[in-house]
């Protein structure tokens, strides 16, 4: 079975959705309404998802992110191989998108007035900063989008025990997925990285 991994990413934390055989918790019986620790064979699952987007290099991201009593709509892609990304922000009521660029320390952002995002991001008028997801809801998904790849499986028990949890189980197109959220993602200040390469 193919598998496919969709961020639904808000300020308080990550929902993967995994494609799965229905809504069965591993016991014979179908689950309960969650959410609910997850059983043995849904953190296996969970822990190769990352990985499996690493080795896809790149991939689309779509989150809803509620922030100062709006709900922005951010739409891009992320390379999970040089931790990088790039997406527009569709901010509610106003007349221009933002465009923005981000590593694991840095974003850039650049006004739109372009309904869709421009497949290749203007040359200059970047404005930088540096990433801070403890503040910035944007910042926080920005930084959880780069975290769903990395170069090895996870460890399914230390999945369970860090807080992964099962939501529920739906339909998405027509595919039948779980929904898990979490873990919390490690602090940006745990991990090593060079420094942010400058843009123009």
């Amino acid at each position: 079975m193919r598998r496919r991994a969709l961020l639904a990413a808000g300020a308080a934390g990550l929902a993967l959705v995994l494609t799965g055989c229905g809504g069965d918790d591993g016991r014979g019986k179908r689950a309960a309404a969650g959410p609910r620790p997850l059983t043995t064979s849904e953190a296996e699952l969970m822990s190769t998802v990352r990985f499996l987007n690493y080795q896809r290099v790149r991939g689309q991201i779509h989150a809803t992110v509620p922030a100062a009593g709006r709900t922005l709509r951010l739409t891009g892609r992320v390379d999970w191989t040089t931790h990088t990304g790039y997406a527009q922000v569709l901010v509610p009521g106003q007349p221009q998108n933002i465009l923005v660029r981000w590593d694991l320390r840095t974003a850039s952002v650049h006004p739109n007035s372009n309904a869709q995002l421009p497949a290749t991001p203007p040359r200059s008028g970047w404005q930088h900063r540096p990433l801070d997801p403890r503040a910035n809801p944007i910042d926080a998904v920005l930084l959880l989008a780069l975290s769903l790849g990395t170069d090895r499986p996870e460890n399914a028990q230390l999945l369970r025990q860090g807080g992964a949890s099962w939501l529920r189980s739906e339909r998405l197109n027509s595919t039948p997925v779980t929904v898990i959220a979490g873990p919390k993602p490690p602090d940006l200040s745990l991990i090593p990285i060079s420094e942010p390469t400058r843009r123009s």
